[in-house]
């Protein structure tokens, strides 16, 4: 992927920045929106993460919501024989993670493998690492049964099965989607995006 394809007008930056503040506002006031169903930008309706289990890199198993809640935090999908995309992928979430400092504990990533009958814990942590030991970054593995159904959540529509997203995924710290950004998101975006709904949650009171 050439570097220039990773370039974007400055204006989705600006609307990244202030997607959160959007989506926190219309979901206070109950107004209608856009839904889960919509597949890029913010949701004036913040999505609740269904029920599905995770593998952490130590090799414990733990509600994927409960890992998201408290937290603001970036999902990206990704898997560790992808030679092309993922690299690419890896090294933006390092981008981000570097940028935010140490105290920024409430701030996370994740990386979500969509090959969990190859990769385990062992091969998501050792992928991780490759750009970053921080430990507010964790690769899982998730049930092969629940993947459909997470690609679908996460995309907002249904998954056609071998397609791979570079999307990244916000979640606030209710563990509630409440945005999608587009394919190849600039690491600067998402790591204004996910400083202002910390901001934004910390002002508010939100846990």
């Amino acid at each position: 992927m050439p570097v220039s394809a990773l370039r974007f007008p400055l204006t989705i930056a600006v609307l990244a920045a202030t997607a959160c503040l959007s989506v926190t506002a219309t979901a206070q006031r109950g107004g209608a929106g856009r839904s889960i169903h919509d597949t890029m930008g913010s949701l004036d309706v913040p999505a609740p993460m269904p029920h599905m289990a995770v593998t952490l890199e130590n090799g414990r198993t733990v509600p994927l919501a409960s890992l998201l809640r408290g937290h603001t935090t970036a999902v990206q999908l990704i898997f560790t024989g992808c030679g092309d995309t993922c690299p690419i992928q890896g090294a933006n979430f390092a981008h981000i993670i570097a940028g935010q400092p140490a105290s920024a504990r409430r701030m996370q990533m994740l990386s979500i493998t969509i090959t969990p009958v190859v990769d385990t814990p062992s091969t998501m942590r050792q992928w991780r690492q490759r750009w970053s030991r921080d430990p507010r970054w964790q690769g899982l593995v998730p049930a092969s049964a629940d993947l459909p159904r997470l690609q679908t959540f996460l995309k907002g529509e249904a998954d056609t099965g071998g397609s791979h997203t570079t999307q990244v995924f916000l979640f606030d710290r209710n563990a509630r989607l409440v945005y999608r950004s587009r394919e190849w998101p600039r690491p600067q975006e998402i790591g204004a995006l996910m400083t202002r709904c910390v901001m934004r949650e910390s002002s508010t009171g939100s846990e």
